[in-house]
Protein backbone atom coordinates (compact mmCIF):
# COMPACT_ATOMS: atom_id res chain seq x y z
CA UNK A 1 0.00 0.00 0.00
CA UNK A 2 1.36 3.49 -0.70
CA UNK A 3 1.57 6.06 1.35
CA UNK A 4 2.19 9.47 0.73
CA UNK A 5 4.00 11.76 3.17
CA UNK A 6 3.98 14.96 3.53
CA UNK A 7 6.66 16.43 6.45
CA UNK A 8 8.22 19.42 5.11
CA UNK A 9 7.29 21.09 1.95
CA UNK A 10 7.08 18.89 -1.07
CA UNK A 11 9.42 20.52 -3.63
CA UNK A 12 12.11 22.34 -2.17
CA UNK A 13 12.69 19.57 0.88
CA UNK A 14 13.23 16.77 -2.00
CA UNK A 15 14.89 18.98 -4.12
CA UNK A 16 17.30 19.23 -0.77
CA UNK A 17 17.65 15.94 0.03
CA UNK A 18 17.87 14.75 -4.17
CA UNK A 19 20.89 16.94 -4.97
CA UNK A 20 22.36 16.25 -1.63
CA UNK A 21 22.51 12.35 -2.62
CA UNK A 22 23.92 12.91 -5.81
CA UNK A 23 26.69 15.30 -5.08
CA UNK A 24 27.72 12.96 -2.35
CA UNK A 25 27.65 10.27 -4.90
CA UNK A 26 30.17 11.93 -6.94
CA UNK A 27 27.59 13.81 -9.35
CA UNK A 28 28.35 17.45 -10.56
CA UNK A 29 25.62 19.97 -12.48
CA UNK A 30 28.61 19.30 -15.35
CA UNK A 31 27.83 15.02 -14.97
CA UNK A 32 23.89 14.99 -13.99
CA UNK A 33 21.34 16.08 -16.10
CA UNK A 34 19.14 15.70 -13.21
CA UNK A 35 20.90 18.24 -10.78
CA UNK A 36 20.84 20.88 -13.55
CA UNK A 37 16.86 20.05 -14.60
CA UNK A 38 16.33 20.71 -10.21
CA UNK A 39 18.40 23.33 -10.38
CA UNK A 40 16.27 25.24 -13.36
CA UNK A 41 13.00 24.28 -11.36
CA UNK A 42 14.07 26.04 -8.60
CA UNK A 43 15.46 28.96 -9.87
CA UNK A 44 12.01 29.48 -12.11
CA UNK A 45 10.69 29.28 -8.35
CA UNK A 46 12.80 32.13 -6.61
CA UNK A 47 10.66 34.99 -5.73
CA UNK A 48 11.88 38.63 -6.22
CA UNK A 49 12.93 39.34 -2.97
CA UNK A 50 15.59 36.44 -3.45
CA UNK A 51 14.19 33.78 -1.52
CA UNK A 52 11.70 31.08 -1.70
CA UNK A 53 8.49 30.29 -0.90
CA UNK A 54 6.32 27.32 -0.91
CA UNK A 55 2.99 27.00 0.33
CA UNK A 56 2.00 24.15 2.21
CA UNK A 57 -0.96 23.63 -0.54
CA UNK A 58 1.61 21.62 -2.12
CA UNK A 59 1.87 19.09 0.17
CA UNK A 60 -2.26 18.80 -0.31
CA UNK A 61 -2.22 19.29 -4.23
CA UNK A 62 1.18 17.52 -4.91
CA UNK A 63 1.55 20.06 -7.16
CA UNK A 64 3.88 22.88 -6.57
CA UNK A 65 2.40 26.16 -5.05
CA UNK A 66 4.04 29.71 -4.64
CA UNK A 67 2.92 31.75 -0.92
CA UNK A 68 0.81 34.39 -1.96
CA UNK A 69 2.50 37.89 -3.35
CA UNK A 70 2.02 39.79 -0.13
CA UNK A 71 3.28 36.96 2.09
CA UNK A 72 6.96 37.40 2.72
CA UNK A 73 9.55 34.26 1.74
CA UNK A 74 10.11 31.55 4.09
CA UNK A 75 13.91 31.06 5.29
CA UNK A 76 13.59 27.59 5.53
CA UNK A 77 12.82 27.53 2.22
CA UNK A 78 15.29 30.06 1.40
CA UNK A 79 18.02 28.12 3.15
CA UNK A 80 17.20 24.85 1.10
CA UNK A 81 16.40 26.26 -2.16
CA UNK A 82 19.90 28.56 -1.48
CA UNK A 83 23.07 25.98 0.15
CA UNK A 84 22.29 23.05 -1.68
CA UNK A 85 21.99 23.81 -5.22
CA UNK A 86 25.28 25.49 -4.63
CA UNK A 87 27.26 22.58 -3.36
CA UNK A 88 28.17 21.35 -6.83
CA UNK A 89 31.23 23.90 -7.40
CA UNK A 90 30.99 26.41 -10.34
CA UNK A 91 27.27 26.22 -10.44
CA UNK A 92 25.42 28.17 -12.96
CA UNK A 93 23.10 29.10 -10.26
CA UNK A 94 25.85 31.24 -8.39
CA UNK A 95 24.04 34.48 -8.68
CA UNK A 96 20.57 33.33 -7.81
CA UNK A 97 22.33 32.02 -4.23
CA UNK A 98 24.00 34.87 -3.86
CA UNK A 99 20.70 36.48 -4.40
CA UNK A 100 19.12 34.22 -1.81
CA UNK A 101 21.90 34.74 0.90
CA UNK A 102 21.04 38.34 0.79
CA UNK A 103 17.22 37.75 1.37
CA UNK A 104 18.43 35.29 4.37
CA UNK A 105 20.61 38.63 6.25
Amino acid sequence: MYRYGSWGVCFTYAAWFGVDGLVAAGETWRSCPSIVKCCEFLLDKQRPDGGWGESYLSCQDKVYSQLPEDEPSHVVNTAWCACYPARPPSSPSQIAVSHGFSQLA
